[in-house]
């Protein structure tokens, strides 16, 4: 089972309110929560986009705060993602470039590794 939650949307202060951000971690933890009732590992992956990623210390990520509000678990793959020259980092429609999807990867695979590595012996990581 594979899903992708993407929110480009950033703390607009006055527009982003306390309710709405609750009403998104239940629907975050309800997704995690069946992930993990049809026996698979949920992994979920924050990625950074403009602001959050250029200056992460003085943006209120809005996905981090859904995130954190629910508490749940994440992978922020910002280090990895700092390690790319910023002219390099997006294409032109704001997509990661194959350098920067490269250094997502290495944040990931390390998650993925671990995941796995916490397994019991034979089972499946993979929905039946």
């Amino acid at each position: 089972m594979g899903e992708t939650w993407v929110s480009r949307l950033h703390d607009t202060s006055a527009l982003v309110s306390n309710r709405g951000i609750a009403l998104n971690a239940q629907i975050v933890r309800a997704f995690v929560q069946s992930v993990k009732q049809e026996g698979s590992i949920p992994l979920v992956v924050f990625f950074p986009v403009g602001n959050e990623l250029t200056n992460p210390s003085s943006t209120n990520s809005l996905g981090k705060q859904v995130l954190e509000r629910a508490g749940i678990d994440y992978i922020d793959p910002t280090p990895c993602l700092l390690k790319v020259n910023p002219a390099n980092l997006y294409r032109p429609d704001l997509h990661y470039t194959a350098e920067g999807n490269a250094a997502v990867a290495k944040c990931v695979y390390e998650a993925v590794k671990d995941a796995l590595a916490q397994l019991p012996s034979g089972s499946s990581p993979f929905a039946r």
